[in-house]
């Protein structure tokens, strides 16, 4: 036929410009203009194969037509043999992303090879790292693969090429922390992670308790405080999700003497300008010495420092008075006046300082200002 004599032609003069001429661009051409034709005719397509592979000057002529070639027959895995020819081609970055994603879909759908999908899929949000379809892309197939490790590499570097995007790194940044401390178990890589998240918004609430709690696993308590105090500070109240992952972490990881001693250490030095949150935080760790290492003696100290803080609070009087009571002192006496004063109508606090004066006091005068006291109640 017309069709068949003119291809039979243009492929003789894509092997002639080709073979004899060194003209690569013109050869591809004329087997360009081959397939056109007969898309599946192998001259043609070998012809084009070796100018891909020798000849520069007609490299992205001969990829164009060999992958509209292969794409009329349904050639698919020789669609992906030409993937790297067609990226080398390719106009910009946002037109590999999309030759990438298109062989991504090919290697999953055809070649069942979600792994290779993947690695394209990988590729291709590098080179678009603003394109939130191929992060799901990404995680989706992450999960088919078990790839966790190269995901969170993946999504560590593409966040380093959105730091004029901060809502976009800190997206990435917060993902891959997530990534490493839940798929890959490893604590130093979240931890650097969710830093990183935190330092480009310090008031992101999953990052801060993602740091919190990595840390604290790692054996980092000093950073676990200090991040977990920092926030309390910030918002100017206990929170019980913070407190409460270094808690479950202390207790199940038998911790507490950390725990409490680097939390003693964080307060000392803090700047807190609210009393009844220094109030508080000095209760919790109180608690946490009497209830947790069973040091009443360090528990007594911190409950000092609490109702340091003001006595107008009964709770925090009540609570001293019980550490104190282990070995009863003047300053007991104080406490149980402090209780009363906050109690009125109970006049037990007072009975049981009269009761300690008599017992402990050496000097007449705190014995008689106790028993009057009760007295004149």
């Amino acid at each position: 036929t017309e069709y068949q004599q003119a291809s039979d032609l243009f492929s003789r003069l894509g092997d002639i410009y080709r073979g004899q001429f060194s003209q690569g661009e013109k050869a591809a051409q004329y087997y360009a203009r081959t397939l056109v034709l007969n898309p599946a005719e192998e001259n043609a397509r070998s012809g084009l194969r070796t100018l891909v592979a020798d000849f520069p000057d007609g490299l992205e002529t001969a990829v164009q037509a060999l992958a509209k070639a292969y794409a009329a027959t349904g050639d698919w895995q020789q669609i992906l043999d030409v993937l790297e020819p067609r990226l080398t081609v390719a106009d910009d970055d946002s037109a590999r992303a999309r030759l990438l994603t298109d062989a991504a879909v090919v290697q999953e759908r055809k070649g069942k090879d979600p792994r290779a999908a993947f690695s394209s899929i990988a590729r291709a949000i590098s080179l678009e790292p603003t394109d939130e379809n191929l992060e799901s892309e990404l995680l989706r197939l992450a999960e088919q693969t078990d790839a966790w490790d190269e995901t969170a590499e993946v999504l560590g570097k593409v966040a380093s090429a959105c730091e004029d995007m901060p809502l976009r790194a800190v997206r990435l940044r917060s993902k891959e922390g997530s990534i490493r401390e839940t798929r890959l178990g490893d604590l130093q890589g979240a931890l650097a992670a969710y830093s990183a998240v935190i330092a480009m918004n310090p008031q992101h609430g999953d990052a801060l308790q993602g740091l919190i709690r990595v840390a604290a696993q790692a054996g980092s308590w000093e950073t676990a405080v200090a991040f977990a105090l920092r926030s309390t500070v910030t918002r100017d109240h206990v929170e019980p999700e913070v407190f409460g992952i270094l808690e479950s972490i202390a207790e199940n990881t038998s911790s507490w003497d950390a725990l409490t001693g680097e939390m003693g250490k964080a307060l000392a030095g803090a700047e807190i300008s609210h009393l009844d949150l220094a109030r508080d935080l000095e209760t919790m760790v109180a608690l946490w010495h009497r209830d947790k290492r069973q040091d009443l003696e360090s528990a007594e100290v911190a409950a000092r420092r609490a109702a340091g803080y003001g006595k107008s609070h009964l709770d925090t009087q009540k609570l001293l008075a019980s550490l104190q009571r282990q070995a009863p002192s003047i300053a007991f006496i104080e406490t149980l006046k402090n209780v009363h004063a906050l109690e009125s109508g109970n006049l037990d606090p007072l009975r049981e300082a009269a009761e300690v004066a008599l017992n402990i006091a050496e000097d007449y005068e705190t014995k008689r200002a106790a028993v009057l006291g009760l007295y004149y109640r």
